[in-house]
């Protein structure tokens, strides 16, 4: 069913709006993915989001420089000795970060690394513990990127997946 969508998009935005810009089809489907997520409070899905993202964009502009990336987000701590750190997937559209999730975007003074030697040159006092646990998850998400950026199909919520594509497909040829 999801392959639906996608073609369905696909077709449509490849005869109907001929002339938009990859930069123009990228910013109305963020913006309706971003109004989708908060209205039905969808968390814990950047796989997923990222996933569809990157099928609007490939299928639409295929020699678009687009990769699924593995990343690390520090919301700018209040006390340097108690950061936060999210294991995260985005989009990369000609090397700039395109945040597909609405429960990250709205986190202000977001930092975001792609490497933890990176982070680690930042923040220098996080625990071994913490640290084991980042690099793990990380390593887990440098996989699932790869294997969205060689074609795989990762989907972790099918449904979730379908009723995004409805709704931006609705918002944006309405």
């Amino acid at each position: 069913m999801f392959f639906y969508y996608i073609t369905f998009f696909v077709i449509l935005l490849k005869i109907e709006y001929f002339t938009y810009t990859m930069e123009t089809m990228l910013s109305h489907i963020l913006s309706f993915m971003l109004e989708y997520q908060k209205a039905n409070n969808i968390e814990k899905q950047c796989i997923t989001n990222t996933q569809y993202l990157y099928d609007c964009i490939t299928k639409n502009y295929p020699n678009e420089n687009v990769k699924a990336k593995a990343v690390i987000c520090v919301p700018k701590p209040e006390d340097i000795n108690n950061i936060t750190c999210i294991v995260h997937m985005v989009i990369t559209v000609n090397g700039e970060i395109c945040e597909p999730s609405y429960e990250v975007y709205c986190i202000e003074n977001i930092y975001y690394f792609d490497t933890i030697e990176t982070l680690n040159s930042v923040f220098t006092n996080i625990t071994y513990d913490r640290f084991t646990c980042v690099c793990s998850k990380f390593n887990e998400f440098l996989e699932m990127a790869e294997q969205i950026n060689n074609s795989g199909l990762l989907i972790c919520d099918k449904s979730f997946y379908e009723s995004q594509a409805e709704y931006v497909n609705h918002r944006y040829f309405q």
